[in-house]
């Protein structure tokens, strides 16, 4: 009896362990299906590469837009950069200095965008002894290059400038004067850019002067020249012929073929030579500076002190009055971000907006019967790394790219 009991007992023990070997099974296999069918269907999200950012960086900012005295673009490429090297988070900043390099470092950043260019003077070695040098190097051995818009930055619609110019005119339209036109205020560069318009390959770049020689008296010199008139014909149709020269406009991808051409009637040619266009950038929408004009009747200069202070998240502005003493409502204004006084003081205008100027260029502009605010350099640049991040941001469109802005980065100057 007690045999039969142990072994019932043994019987229901084994059919329950089956039970719960066969539903243990049927659980692994459902965690195998779901493990499976969730590692398919995962996307792999990768960060750009240098070069990436790079070509998109220059599309923002064309270099070309910058000053012949500037240094922009790529400045610290490490050997990684050019191969390998995926960007998964830049760096912004005003000014690299030290220890906003060594913030950088900390923060694990791959890529530094400085508005202003840390190396800018030519050297000959590179040393411990220059604070540029050892920024470079520093940045090097780390492996973190170091890219530059600055001017072309100043430049761009949508820029520095225009983020100052913009900013003035809303305030003034929204400040209590209704009665002003949108349409008819008006935001202008003060140096529209120019820029070679080889910059385009297919479209007309450059002018070609084609001299024939003066003593083309024989028949034979008259049948090359009609035959040479021809041939260029059927490639460029704004061809204008007088009787010894030959003036073509053509793209950079002709010059080639018509170089060809010249060569195999060098027989007839006296000289020729090719000069490169030189156009406007965009309809008057970039260069350097801007002219703020409002319609109706203007900013007070009370007004215009407190939209300085706002954008530029300063309590103090340095203010030059008209010397004449006359208060005037402001209905125009120079502005220019950083140094400005080569930009601005051209204009005629109620009021000058820059970073700095020297002494004597205040005291002129404050003779004309105008007012000047100045706010120190990189105050006046500053405030615009969040709008060029949000603008980086929407351009490489990269989920996995994270973009932040330098904590100690500031002003070298301070009010105390």
């Amino acid at each position: 009896m007690i045999t039969r009991l142990i072994n019932r007992n043994n019987n229901n023990l084994i059919s329950t362990l089956s039970i719960l070997k066969f539903n243990n099974n049927r659980i692994n296999n459902k965690l195998q299906t779901l493990y499976y069918s969730t590692t398919t269907t995962t996307t792999t999200m990768t960060s750009p590469n240098f070069k990436q950012i790079v070509s998109t960086l220059n599309s923002i900012t064309p270099l070309e837009l910058a000053g012949s005295w500037d240094n922009v673009g790529v400045l610290v490429e490490p050997s990684t950069a050019s191969s390998t090297l995926i960007v998964d988070r830049i760096f912004l900043t005003n000014d690299l200095t030290e220890p906003v390099l060594d913030e950088a470092i900390n923060a694990k950043c791959n890529m530094i965008i400085s508005y202003h260019p840390p190396l800018f003077s030519q050297f000959k070695r590179i040393t411990q002894q220059v604070t540029s040098q050892r920024i470079a190097i520093k940045a090097i051995e780390n492996q973190i290059p170091i890219y530059s818009p600055h001017s072309s930055l100043d430049a761009i619609n949508g820029g520095i400038n225009d983020w100052i110019a913009r900013s003035l005119l809303n305030h003034y339209l929204t400040n209590d004067n209704s009665s002003a036109s949108p349409t008819n205020s008006t935001i202008k560069p003060i140096q529209p850019s120019q820029l070679p318009s080889s910059s385009s390959s297919s479209s007309d770049s450059h002018k070609l002067t084609i001299n024939f020689k003066l003593a083309l008296l024989s028949e034979e010199s008259q049948k090359a020249k009609v035959s040479m008139i021809s041939q260029l014909s059927n490639i460029y149709e704004g061809l204008r012929v007088s009787d010894y020269v030959i003036e073509i406009t053509t793209s950079e991808n002709k010059l080639a073929q018509l170089v060809r051409i010249i060569d195999s009637n060098s027989s007839i040619v006296e000289s020729w030579n090719c000069n490169q266009l030189v156009l406007k950038f965009s309809n008057d929408l970039v260069g350097q500076g801007r002219i703020v004009t409002f319609d109706g009747q203007g900013l007070t200069i009370d007004q215009a002190i407190d939209c300085v202070k706002k954008l530029f998240d300063l309590k103090y502005v340095r203010l030059g009055r008209p010397l004449n003493g006359k208060e005037k409502r402001i209905k125009s204004i120079a502005l220019c971000a950083g140094s400005g006084a080569s930009v601005i003081l051209s204009s005629k205008v109620d009021l000058y907006l820059t970073g700095e100027l020297s002494h004597h260029e205040i005291l002129e502009a404050c003779a004309k019967g105008n007012y000047v605010i100045v706010c120190d350099h990189s105050n006046t640049e500053r405030g615009y790394l969040k709008e060029y991040k949000t603008l980086l941001e929407s351009k490489l469109n990269q989920p996995n790219l994270e973009i932040i802005i330098s904590k100690l980065d500031s002003d070298p100057l301070s009010i105390v």
